[in-house]
């Protein structure tokens, strides 16, 4: 597997996604937004009245604090992409589609024939072509004889004008018989011109009956079809007939994390991915490539930012081999990436960190700052504690926290 780079940010080009029809980043991009918002909206329900305000007693769910060894996992979830798209364009055909030989999803090979176009114009413009070679060489032809007669006649007047001392034919016949021949040799050079435009033209109009049947340029999946029977198409830059993936023996899955998890994934460089279909079916595949695809987005107006640059939102695009062809194009699925394991660490649920998360938004912008979490204090009021968070296996994550002891109890919600 190929390091990731090391620049967070960089965006490939969404062209694909364009021509599919498709918007497989959305579901990372609303994860993102609701791992920022959706904290937020759940403490305005739920807490504001009760928790902020100090109103009525409210219990509280709690679990202890641990000292463990954590394997850690980075989980996401994204929609299964081709890892390119080839467009297969006009290019200089012109004509009527007559028929479509392949369907959605048919596996191709390069050669084979996508479409073919109705050949009846293309055979009528070539019997045209070729009648007008045959009345342009024919005029050659007849140029060519008229300037061999005329080549000969000034011959005769050269010769017997030597054999005069000059003095036959005179000066005026000769200037006439030279400019006779000069416009004969012109018309014939005009001929040939003539000729080779046509016959220029004949190849043409061969070259597009030979060229009717639209191939495809390499081996792959079509991926979508842009154009249907009795459809017209013009030799026009840019216009895309078919859309041909490269074979599923890879796939691309965006997924979104934070930088922190990023920079582990990029230290585990784990050889494998656990991926988990709707279904609830699992299989592992190889880990072809990992990138860092994009940069955290700005946060929703009127919100605060707390994140530490560790937990700021980015996008990871993995690259997957699929042996067997187990994995679909087009299929949502979710994607579990092994980190390693972190031994005698200080771990604490994740349903804890949300609540702090979720807690600190209910706070004026600026009192807070960084993660955290809360544990119940002698009154049964909730005291907030800053945590440096680490990784994560799914349930729990590590922090670290000077204030944090294993046994103290962490609030995860409420009763």
């Amino acid at each position: 597997m190929a390091d990731a780079p090391d620049d967070i940010g960089q965006a490939p080009g969404a062209s694909v996604d364009e021509f599919l029809g498709t918007n497989p980043g959305g579901s990372w991009r609303r994860w993102i937004r609701w791992l920022s918002i959706g904290p937020a909206a759940i403490v305005l329900i739920v807490l504001v009245g009760r928790f902020v305000s100090g109103g009525l007693a409210t219990e509280y769910a709690t679990e202890p604090v641990a000292r463990v060894d954590i394997p850690l996992r980075l989980f996401g979830s994204g929609r299964l992409q081709p890892v390119a798209v080839h467009m297969v364009d006009a290019g200089q055909q012109d004509g009527v589609i007559r028929e479509i030989a392949v369907e959605d999803e048919q596996p191709v090979s390069e050669g084979d024939i996508l479409a073919r176009l109705d050949q009846a114009p293309l055979r009528e413009a070539i019997e045209q072509a070729r009648q007008l070679l045959d009345t342009r060489q024919a005029a050659l032809g007849k140029a060519q004889a008229a300037k061999a007669d005329i080549d000969g006649r000034l011959a005769l007047y050269q010769r017997v004008r030597r054999q005069s001392g000059g003095s036959v034919p005179s000066n005026r016949e000769m200037a006439a018989a030279q400019d006779t021949a000069k416009r004969a040799s012109d018309a014939v050079d005009a001929a040939q011109v003539e000729v080779a435009s046509a016959r220029t033209a004949l190849g043409e109009r061969e070259a597009r009956l030979a060229s009717a049947d639209i191939r495809s340029p390499i081996a792959g999946v079509i991926a979508r079809r842009f154009v249907t029977v009795g459809q017209s198409i013009a030799s026009t830059p840019g216009r895309h007939l078919f859309a041909i993936a490269e074979p599923y023996t890879r796939l691309r899955l965006e997924i979104a994390t934070d930088r922190g998890q990023a920079l582990r994934l990029r230290e585990a460089h784990p050889a494998r991915a656990i991926v988990i279909a709707a279904s609830g079916k699992a299989v592992s595949v190889p880990i072809v490539r990992v990138a860092e695809t994009i940069a955290a987005p700005r946060p929703a107006r009127g919100l605060p930012t707390r994140a530490s640059a560790a937990t700021m939102p980015v996008g990871i695009a993995l690259e997957l081999g699929n042996p067997g062809a187990a994995l679909r194009v087009g299929t949502t699925v979710t994607v579990q990436l092994d980190l390693g394991l972190r031994r005698d660490v200080l771990v604490v649920p994740d349903s804890a960190l949300r609540f702090g998360r979720a807690s600190d938004a209910a706070r004026a912008p600026g009192e807070v700052h960084g993660e955290a979490v809360y544990v119940t204090g002698s009154e049964g009021t909730p005291q907030r504690i800053p945590v440096t968070r680490g990784g994560s296996d799914g349930r729990n994550s590590e922090v670290a926290s000077d204030m944090l002891k294993p046994g103290m109890r962490v609030i995860t919600g409420l009763r």
